[in-house]
């Protein structure tokens, strides 16, 4: 094994390690996005029925 392999297997080594932490970090901040998204549609959910308890009130 030559000096360039070592150099070439070290590169190829150095840029599937970035890809993994390239794609854990989409990862963690599709997770987050989803989340939002759902505390999002869990808080319009609870307003709907909040407000259909209003109008359930007026009538």
């Amino acid at each position: 094994m030559s000096l360039f392999d070592t150099a070439q297997l070290n590169f190829v080594t150095q840029n599937n390690y970035w890809q993994s932490v390239q794609v854990t970090y989409l990862a963690q901040k599709r997770n987050a996005w989803q989340s939002v998204l759902l505390n999002l549609a869990q808080k319009r959910n609870i307003l709907r029925s909040l407000s259909k308890l209003t109008i359930w009130h007026r009538t």
